[in-house]
């Protein structure tokens, strides 16, 4: 708890008496008294220390704890300011920021900028030296917030009442006039009452609220230009303006200047109160020596007030007009680029360009084109911000341009004999009228877009030659390589599907410009001809890629492919067993030859068949998917009956080509315990065939009954010849019998 006793730099009015010292409290307080280390705040008013008091946060505030007190003199607001910033009760962690502050017509405003804390056990408000009289705002209640602002002004002065008092008849009145404050009183506002007592045993009291808003007006002074100056160009315009009860920066300036006193023009309206304004009086146009500036300033609550200069100067000069262009000697094909050299005391802001063939333009450096010869008159028109003008004309000669001779051509590398297309490609300010166009092989033309072809290769020098309407030439030459072209490789073949027994014939169908001066083949199976169209025979079935490749007479090349196919061809096949007329019985070989042009004969499967030669019978499987082995065992007996019968035997090669062979018609002799004599009848010899389960004896009777011949017939056998011999002599012609008789039967 401790206090500061300053010297205040004006004497301040506070309840009738001025002050020229103030004790400033550690404890949120200022007094004009004595007691300046009081923590515990109190009610106002009252008789106890502190009295003469300004109490904006009274409590036990303590800087030593956190905060600082400053105080300082705001000369250019004329004010006493005392600020408690950052500042904490005893041994607290709150932080409060508030101020107050004090003018010379005894206004008092507290201000608070942050507070954070608790504020609910202060005492604000204001007190008279005895204690007897105050003004209190809030005591130990939620008052006091972030961005508050309280203000206190003397009301003695802001309102008078005339008379202050008299007696009244019955029924009679007294006007009284209440006079609401004058031009020295302070500004503010207020809220009032005006108290009237009478004897009036029903009514002796009156209370009259009176809300008052008191507003001093600003006032503005220009500094600069004095009068009589001498002004061209930018210059300054400098003022001073203040109002009693706002702040300077919450002002706001309007500027206007006239010529003769009579309109006002604005240089700038609601400005903020910088107290200068750059002004660029080449803007008022023509000079003279009567403008005057006018400033007006007005405070937020609309009040404002005047000052007007004396009369000065102005010097304004018209701009002058220049202008250059090029080229100086222009043609219909040029485009003109006009650049402009204009001067003024001040700026150009507008441009007007007359070619002298109908055009205008309004850009500064403009570009134009004429569209025919002759001479032009160019009038350029300049405009400074001070809206003078200034004005300069020229002349430009157009001419005729020579023409421009160009070309083109397609295809740009062509071929001896290849039609070549020319595209006159000149161009002129007017109209080309002819054309000549040189090949550079001996021939001409005078076509506008010709064409042409070259008999041979080589570099070719074309020249075109174009005239204009006013007979005036160009020439341009370019060189025309014209390049050999690449043969275009073809061939074609006979036959189109060959075989391995085949002879492919193969031709070239090649094209050139020139002659083909070389052959290439590749057959795809690693043999290869530099023969035109040659020949050559394949030794493997399958798919091969043929290739041929040709070079001309200027050594160029092309190669062509086309796949060939070389074929699949079915076997061969040979029967030869059985043989035609042959009689078979029991188990036989069945012989066969089986070949194959394109394959190996191991590759090949075997099927074989057999036939009876009977209406309605079938081939029947002997066996199939069999190696190539030439042979095969057959056992006949298997077959369901005797009588003539086919074999087929068929060739399967690994692609599925096929080729079968068929014997001729042979006897198979079918036996059921039976013996069967083959040929019946017989000449030279006869084969007895059989079918006995165990060795058996063969006996031969004739006619009488006489045995004739008996032989041992072997189970395993199933056949026996016999050469029609008996006792060394041959049998004579006739009937004869035969039984075989085996394990105690006959057949």
């Amino acid at each position: 708890d401790d206090s500061a006793v300053v010297n205040l730099p004006f004497a301040f009015p506070f309840y009738g008496q001025n002050k020229n010292q103030v004790r400033i409290s550690s404890n949120g307080y200022l007094t004009f008294g004595s007691a300046g280390r009081t923590w515990s705040n109190a009610p106002i008013p009252s008789t106890a220390d502190p009295n003469d008091l300004i109490a904006l946060l009274w409590d036990d505030l303590d800087p030593t704890t956190a905060g600082t007190v400053y105080w300082y003199y705001d000369e250019p607001g004329d004010q006493f300011v005392v600020e408690y910033k950052g500042i904490a009760k005893w041994l607290g962690s709150e932080s409060y920021t508030f101020q107050a502050i004090l003018r010379p017509n005894g206004t008092i405003i507290y201000q608070y900028l942050s507070m954070v804390g608790d504020l609910t056990s202060a005492t604000v408000g204001i007190e008279n030296d005895t204690g007897t009289d105050g003004l209190q705002v809030a005591y130990n209640a939620p008052y006091v917030e972030d961005g508050l602002a309280i203000a206190f002004a003397p009301v003695g002065r802001i309102l008078t009442v005339s008379p202050t008092s008299g007696y009244l008849l019955p029924g009679n009145h007294q006007d009284v006039v209440v006079t609401l404050g004058d031009g020295s009183d302070i500004a503010g506002e207020f809220s009032l009452y005006i108290y009237v007592s009478a004897n009036d045993p029903f009514r002796p009291f009156a209370a009259i609220p009176v809300h008052l808003v008191i507003n001093m007006p600003p006032a503005v002074t220009i500094t600069a230009p004095a009068d009589g100056a001498e002004l061209h160009g930018v210059t300054e315009v400098k003022w001073t303006a203040a109002d009693p009860d706002d702040a300077a920066d919450e002002l706001a300036i309007d500027l206007y200047w006239a010529r003769d006193g009579e309109t006002w023009n604005a240089l700038g309206e609601g400005m903020e109160n910088t107290g200068v304004f750059e002004w660029n009086t080449i803007e008022v146009g023509a000079g003279g020596d009567t403008f005057r500036l006018r400033a007006k300033v007005t405070d937020p609550t609309g009040a404002s007030s005047e000052f007007t200069t004396g009369e000065f100067t102005i010097v304004n000069l018209a701009p002058s007009a220049a202008f250059s262009f090029t080229p100086s000697l222009a043609t219909r094909r040029d485009v003109v680029k006009f650049t402009d050299e204009s001067i003024d005391d001040g700026t150009i802001t507008a441009w007007l360009w007359e070619f002298g063939d109908g055009a205008t333009s309004d850009a500064q450096n403009p570009e134009h084109q004429y569209a025919e010869k002759g001479e032009f008159t160019i009038a350029l028109t300049v405009t400074d911000n001070g809206g003078l003008t200034g004005t300069v004309g020229k002349s430009i000669v157009v001419g005729n341009a020579a023409p421009i001779a160009a070309f083109s051509f397609a295809p740009e590398a062509p071929n001896a004999g290849e039609a070549v297309t020319f595209a006159n490609e000149s161009i002129d300010d007017a109209e080309i009228i002819a054309c000549v166009w040189e090949f550079g092989d001996g021939a001409m033309s005078v076509e506008h877009n010709p064409t042409h072809a070259y008999a041979t290769s080589g570099v070719f020098t074309v020249r075109l030659t174009v005239i204009d309407d006013d007979h005036v030439a160009n020439s341009v030459e370019r060189s025309v390589e014209v390049v050999n072209a690449p043969p275009v490789a073809a061939f074609s073949f006979t036959p189109s599907s060959p075989s391995v027994r085949d002879v492919v014939k193969f031709t070239d169908e090649t094209t050139d410009d020139g002659e083909i001066a070389a052959w290439h083949w590749e057959f795809g199976d690693g043999a290869a001809s530099d023969e035109q169209n040659p020949e050559h025979q394949y030794n493997a079935k399958g798919k091969f890629t043929v290739k041929l490749t040709v070079t001309d007479d200027g050594d160029l090349s092309d190669s062509v492919e086309h796949e060939i196919t070389v074929k699949n061809l079915p076997p061969e096949v040979r029967l030869l067993k059985p043989t035609a007329g042959a009689v078979w019985t029991g188990e036989q070989t069945i012989e066969w030859e089986a070949t194959d042009p394109d394959d190996q004969a191991s590759a090949l499967k075997i099927a074989l068949e057999y036939a009876l030669q009977a209406a309605g019978s079938g081939w029947q499987v002997i066996a199939t998917n069999q190696d190539n082995a030439g042979k095969h065992k057959w056992d006949t007996s298997q077959v369901a009956q005797g009588g003539r019968y086919k074999v087929r035997v068929t060739a399967i090669d690994p692609d599925g080509g096929t080729a079968g062979a068929t014997s001729e018609e042979f006897i198979i002799v079918a036996l059921a315990r039976a013996i069967v004599a083959a040929p019946n009848p017989a000449r030279d010899s006869v084969t007895f065939y059989y079918d006995i389960p165990a060795d058996g004896t063969l006996y031969v009777y004739d006619i009488a009954g006489r045995l004739i011949y008996s032989a041992l017939l072997p189970a395993s056998t199933h056949a026996y010849e016999w050469n029609l011999h008996a006792g060394g002599r041959p049998l004579a012609n006739g009937v004869y019998l035969y039984i075989v008789v085996g394990d105690a039967q006959k057949s």
